[in-house]
């Protein structure tokens, strides 16, 4: 990859401006032959830190997200070079495509660009990102059949590990047997295990243990290299300088706690140091079978680096090394071997119980539905009994011809116990068919024979009949506004019992228009309510919208009628 990027002139990416004709930028790069350290130093630095030389992105018409969009096209094709040049711009290497539901790498992966996939690796990107289907790169390269590229991305997901276990045992393991070393003879090693240096470090979050395992990444580094100085010294190579820095030096990106931190991996012996790297290598394992170990080459940018981390897992007696462990301590060393499998126990036991208890609620529930559908059915029952009561002392004051007008029932605070279900719209139009047959209902013949020998009612009459119609009818409205459907019936029901009140006071031979008008809305009335429960949709629209004109023509006519009363 980085000769590719060589023979296709990657400099030329960071002397982007330097290279147009007429820049004023042209006169500000050193010559080869300069002797002003000064400027070469300030000239590396505004190149390759400050970017003051690249192509700039318009930010109005490209941004980030489209930079991101050109990485993705990109990542298909052999040109690294454009890849570079986009990343050099603030591409995001993990750039998610909501259209095509994947990112760069899986599109390289698939598309079998190797360089293009080691070149995300390098600039950040995630080699375990699933695409929308569940696929990692790794997974998309072996279905494309590109079993090479596959391989490369499964050594780059364990490259740390891998790092990890060639600095201990001078070898790296296989592609088939990642993490198997740690079970070789670890007394070569001089390896104690510390059971409370463990503990520490399964209590670390993936995100501190990646922090952790980069600077024990970067100790391994600077520990090698000293190793290497001293080995060249010794075989009198005096030209080669012995690297004396005890520790890490200072990163300034870094914060002032993780630096101490850092430095303080320096003090631990050879001994320490590999007991440290053994207990990683054996967590990342127990992680990675978990399938909850994040990935080791990016850190979550929720977690600052001003949190203290070595405080726990770096100290200077979690990782010294003891020739035999007194008796005294051994019952300590049992139980914090036993800590993990009481942990899980106690979670399963929690579990057991939260189901437990979920499994009541449910059956507690069930025997509630149960009481309440037993409840209904018997009242139900109960109410088909008393109708038919009803019914029967209707015939039996017809069939007497004597008794008294239906009287005004105030239902305010009472619940009706009439199910929707049994109200049947047909009944609604008896009273108002204007047919005179009084073998139809006991109580309109009852009204029929008051009404003929009365004359103009009292204007107090009209009052207080006309304000329990307004009252019923109010009661309606405030049903509809609410959208409880089940009292639309009962309310239908007491306005026609209300406007029965009211026109039994007027005489009907021949029945004066306002009355038969409120007589006909009251009927259209109760047909809508007893048809509203059973419609969907438009239907139910439509049949809410009738009961509205119902009800508004309704109190017109109700004030019509006290006008004229008070008017006569």
């Amino acid at each position: 990859m980085v000769e590719t990027l060589n023979k296709a002139g990657a400099n030329n990416i960071w002397e982007h401006t330097l290279m147009e004709h007429g820049s004023a930028t042209v006169s500000c790069k050193p010559s080869f032959s300069g002797s002003a350290h000064s400027n070469k130093e300030s000239f590396i630095k505004a190149k390759h830190e400050d970017l003051e030389f690249i192509l700039q992105t318009d930010q109005e018409t490209d941004g980030i997200e489209g930079v991101g969009a050109q990485l993705h096209a990109a990542a298909r094709t052999p040109d690294v070079l454009t890849s570079l040049r986009l990343f050099s711009q603030g591409a995001d290497p993990n750039f998610y495509h909501h259209d095509k539901k994947n990112m760069p790498l899986h599109v390289a992966a698939k598309s079998g660009q190797t360089l293009q996939a080691e070149l995300f690796i390098v600039y950040g990107a995630d080699i375990t990102k699933k695409d929308g289907s569940g696929k990692t790169p790794e997974e998309c390269a072996f279905e494309a059949g590109h079993f090479h590229l596959a391989n490369r991305l499964k050594e780059a997901k364990y490259h740390v590990p891998d790092r990890l276990s060639q600095y201990l045992y001078s070898r790296k393991p296989g592609s088939d047997n990642q993490f198997n070393l740690v079970k070789n003879d670890l007394t070569n090693l001089n390896y104690c295990q510390n059971n409370e240096a463990k503990a520490k470090l399964e209590m670390l979050s993936n995100s501190q243990l990646e922090r952790l395992i980069e600077d024990v990444y970067d100790e391994v580094d600077r520990r090698e290299a000293e190793n290497a100085s001293l080995i060249n010294y010794s075989k009198g190579q005096t030209h080669c300088k012995i690297n004396s820095t005890p520790f890490l030096p200072i990163h300034p990106a870094l914060s002032t706690s993780r630096n101490q931190g850092r430095q303080k991996l320096g003090r631990l012996t050879d001994k320490e140091f590999n007991a440290m790297i053994i207990d990683i290598l054996q967590e990342v394992k127990r992680r990675d079978t978990a399938n909850n170990f994040s990935p080791l080459n990016k850190l979550k940018p929720e977690i600052s680096d001003e949190e203290p981390l070595y405080d726990s897992v770096a100290s200077d007696d979690d990782y010294a090394y003891t020739d035999k462990i007194s008796p005294e301590r051994e019952p300590l060393l049992s139980n914090g071997a036993q800590s993990s499998d009481k942990a899980s126990e106690e979670d399963l036991r929690r579990n057991l119980s939260s189901s437990q208890a979920t499994i009541n609620r449910l059956q507690s529930e069930i025997k509630l539905l149960q009481d309440t559908v037993a409840g209904l059915v018997k009242e139900n029952r109960e109410l088909k009994d008393e109708i038919l009561r009803a019914r029967s002392y209707s015939r039996g004051i017809e069939a007497s011809g004597e008794g008294e007008a239906e009287p005004v029932s105030d239902t305010k605070g009472q619940k009706s116990t009439r199910p929707t279900s049994m109200y049947e719209t047909r009944e609604a139009l008896r009273y108002w068919s204007g047919k005179s047959d009084e073998s139809r209902n006991g109580t309109q013949s009852l009204y029929q024979r008051q009404l003929y020998t009365q004359g103009t009612p009292r204007y107090e009459d009209v009052i207080r009949r006309t304000e329990q119609v307004a009252k019923r009818i109010k009661e309606l409205w405030t049903a509809v506004q609410a959208g409880d459907f089940t009292t639309f019936v009962p309310c239908a029901e007491r306005i026609r019992v209300a406007v029965a009140e009211l026109t039994a006071i007027f005489p009907q031979s021949p029945p004066d228009e306002l009355i038969r008008k409120l007589g006909a809305n009251t009927a259209r009335l109760q047909i809508e309510c007893g048809t509203l429960p059973n419609c969907e949709g438009s239907v139910a629209s439509h049949c809410l919208q009738q009961i509205r004109n119902c009800a508004y023509e309704l109190a017109k006519a109700t004030k019509l009628i006290v006008m004229n009363a008070q008017n006569g």
